[in-house]
Parts: structure tokens; C-alpha cells; sequence
């Protein structure tokens, strides 16, 4: 829906005191602005080791709305999206 307000909430409980953290990371391949994050957090992931659980989320999108398939079904955006050009992560 286009110029529309969206409402986000963020919370943060307290952890769980058994030496195990837990985190999420939501991206795409195209992510450039976080790109040296990544580089970088990559030596405190692997400090982290058995201690810690990663689980990366990828964002997709409608290929049909990106234009990344063509009425005939072509996929334009080749290995950014699956399923003929319907679901990408552009």
C-alpha cells in the first residue's frame, strides 16, 4: 500500500543467563550499506562459536512488481530471483 504510515515496535527482553546468544540478521544480497558490518562482525561470530546461534534472513520481494519478469514470464534479474522472476531478493 503506497503513502501509507507503518507503525514499528522493537523490544529487547533480558537474556537468558545460560552463555548463549541468540541473533538474527535481516539483509539482502544487494545490502551494500551494512556490506562492511558483515566483514567485520565476522571475527565476533567466530569468538562466539558454540556460544551463540546466527539465522540469517534474507528480504524478497515480488519480482512481478520489480520488474524482473517479463509478461511472457522471462526472468530479467537472472540469479536474484527464483521461480521465473516472481519472488527476488534484489
Amino acid at each position: 500500500v503506497k503513502n501509507t504510515n507503518v507503525m514499528l515496535e522493537l523490544s529487547w527482553t533480558l537474556p537468558n543467563p545460560d552463555d548463549h546468544v541468540e541473533w538474527d540478521l535481516w539483509t539482502s544480497p544487494t545490502d551494500y550499506v551494512s556490506m562492511q558490518f558483515k566483514n567485520d562482525f565476522r571475527e565476533a561470530a567466530l569468538a562466539l562459536a558454540s556460544h551463540a546461534s546466527f539465522t540469517p534472513h534474507m528480504y524478497i520481494y515480488d519480482g512481478i512488481e520489480a520488474k524482473c519478469r517479463t509478461d511472457e514470464g522471462e526472468n530479467l534479474c537472472t540469479t536474484m530471483c527464483t521461480n521465473g522472476g516472481r519472488y527476488c531478493s534484489t
